[in-house]
C-alpha cells in the first residue's frame, strides 16, 4: 500500500535445507509452500541468492515501474540478445516483436540488423553513436514496450567511447522519464555514477539486467493490488 518494495531471501526450501535449518529456529521454518504463497500474494520478491537480494533491492532504489511486461532488448551481440529474451520469457515477461514501420525504420538505420526484438544492432551501433538514440527512440515511441535492456558489453570501459555515449544516453532519459532504461556490461565508477544518477539501473550479467526489470514489474503489479481482500491458495 506504501509502494514499497520488498525483497526477501528466505532458507530451507529444501528438506535437508530446512532440517539444518531447526537446529537453530525451529519455530520459523515451516512449510515453505506456505511462504512461496504469501509472498505471491503481497508482492514481496523471493531471492535465491545474496546477489539477488541486492541486485532487487537496488532496482528497487530506483522507485521507478514499469506499467506492464513488454521488454524490448537491443544489443551488439546477437547471442546476448537471445539470451536476454530467453530469460525474460522465464522471468515471465514478454518481448514482442517490433511492429512493421519501426522495423523497417530500423533497417534504414543498419541494413544489417535484426529488427525483430531483441534489435541486433552489431557494433555499428558503436561506430555511429547517434544510432543509440535513434534506436531507443523508435522503440519507445513507436515499438509497445515498457521497458528496454541495453547490452553494451565493455564499452563502457572506454572512456573515449563511453564519453560519446553518455550523452545520447541521458538525452534519451531526458525524453522518456517514466520508462525503466537498464544498461548492461561493464562501466567505471565515475561513468557509472553519472549514469544512476540520470536513472539508469547499471548490470554487469545481461540474465540479471532482465531479472531486475521481472522484479520490477512485480512489484507494480503487486502495488495494484494493493487493498485487495487477499486469495490465498489452499494448500
Amino acid at each position: 500500500a506504501n509502494r514499497k518494495p520488498v525483497v526477501m531471501l528466505k532458507v530451507g526450501r529444501t528438506d535437508v535445507g530446512a532440517a539444518a535449518a531447526s537446529s537453530h529456529t525451529a519455530s520459523l521454518v515451516g512449510a515453505d509452500a506456505v511462504y512461496d504463497a504469501l509472498f505471491r500474494e503481497y508482492g514481496v520478491h523471493r531471492a535465491d541468492t545474496f546477489n539477488e537480494l541486492v541486485e532487487v533491492a537496488y532496482a528497487g532504489s530506483l522507485r521507478r515501474y514499469p506499467a506492464g511486461r513488454r521488454l524490448g532488448i537491443v544489443t551488439v551481440s546477437g547471442g546476448v540478445g537471445v539470451l536476454m529474451a530467453d530469460a525474460a520469457i522465464a522471468q515471465g515477461l514478454s518481448v514482442p516483436e517490433m511492429p512493421e514501420p519501426v522495423q523497417r525504420r530500423l533497417k534504414e538505420l543498419i541494413p544489417f540488423a535484426g529488427t525483430r526484438n531483441p534489435v541486433d544492432t552489431t557494433a555499428q551501433m558503436i561506430n555511429n553513436i547517434d544510432l543509440i538514440r535513434e534506436n531507443l527512440r523508435l522503440m519507445l515511441e513507436q515499438g509497445g514496450v515498457d521497458s528496454i535492456v541495453l547490452f553494451l558489453s565493455s564499452v563502457g570501459l572506454n572512456p573515449r567511447m563511453m564519453e560519446a555515449v553518455t550523452g545520447p544516453l541521458l538525452e534519451l532519459r531526458e525524453g522518456f522519464p517514466d520508462n525503466v532504461l537498464v544498461l548492461s556490461g561493464q562501466f567505471a565508477g565515475e561513468t557509472a555514477r553519472l549514469l544512476e544518477q540520470h536513472g539508469f539501473l547499471l548490470a554487469e550479467d545481461p540474465s540479471h539486467s532482465v531479472r531486475m526489470v521481472a522484479a520490477l514489474a512485480n512489484f507494480q503489479e503487486s502495488f495494484a493490488r494493493a487493498g485487495r481482500q487477499p486469495q490465498l491458495p489452499r494448500l
